[in-house]
């Protein structure tokens, strides 16, 4: 003879296969999200690479970017942010580099990072190697200090003052 469940059994049983369901889309929607997101913005950054602005040569365009990359993968951690908070941060980038990029654009990129996590506000200390990498490929521009909010920006880049034909500080 068949063995029969009560319906208790029955309720349990499906009570527990839909909390699990809930929780792998939980899980999927949140992580997976995020990661896709990231993944997103990481390649928006890449894409730079093969659009150096005329007044940079290729090795002062490579350090800006591959800095910026630097930026991405060490500060967007995904759990200091949301999947909503992330998905919107990677269509404003998005739409930001879809025009003309050039030194101001990566500041612009490094200061919506500062604003998006706190990982990234972390990692505004580093600009300072970016400056001291970009004086020795003899820049003439440098980035400027974090200025707290990215839809504020509106000046220029930093040039660099020459000094007996080496790049320095500048203003």
């Amino acid at each position: 003879m068949p063995k029969q469940f009560s319906l208790r059994t029955v309720l349990l049983v499906t009570a527990f296969v839909a909390i699990g369901c809930l929780l792998a889309i939980g899980w999927r929607e949140s992580i997976l999200g995020r990661t896709h997101y990231s993944r997103r913005l990481e390649n928006h950054i890449e894409q730079l690479r093969v659009r150096k602005p005329a007044n940079l040569t290729p090795a002062q365009w490579e350090c800006m970017v591959d800095w910026t990359r630097n930026l991405h993968g060490n500060s967007l951690i995904a759990f200091q942010t949301t999947t909503s908070e992330i998905a919107t941060f990677e269509s404003i980038v998005e739409e930001r580099l879809s025009g003309n990029v050039d030194a101001t654009t990566i500041e612009w990129v490094w200061d919506a990072y500062a604003d998006v996590c706190p990982g990234g506000q972390d990692y505004q200390r580093f600009r300072t190697m970016v400056n001291e990498a970009l004086v020795a490929l003899k820049s003439p521009t440098l980035l400027d200090p974090p200025t707290g909010s990215a839809g504020t920006r509106s000046s220029e880049p930093r040039h660099a003052e020459v000094v007996g034909g080496v790049a320095t500080g500048g203003d």
